[in-house]
């Protein structure tokens, strides 16, 4: 379990230091929507794309996304 912590956290911190802070828009990075966010960064989605294929409570916070 301390593992996956670990692995979680150098994610947190390797987005982060990408200037993508998406802790301030999710409670976790690694659930539904947080996965369709990293998946369209990885894919090389813009992020209105990626923000179209969100919840709609988290399209909510769109301004935070596009900020982050």
């Amino acid at each position: 379990m301390q593992k996956r912590t670990d692995i979680k956290n150098v994610a947190h911190a390797i987005l982060a230091s990408e200037m993508f802070h998406l802790n301030d828009v999710l409670t976790d990075i690694f659930g539904k929507n947080g996965i369709i966010i990293l998946s369209g960064i990885s894919s090389g989605k813009n992020v209105d794309q990626i923000i179209e294929s969100l919840s709609p409570n988290v399209r909510k916070k769109s301004d935070k996304i596009r900020g982050s």
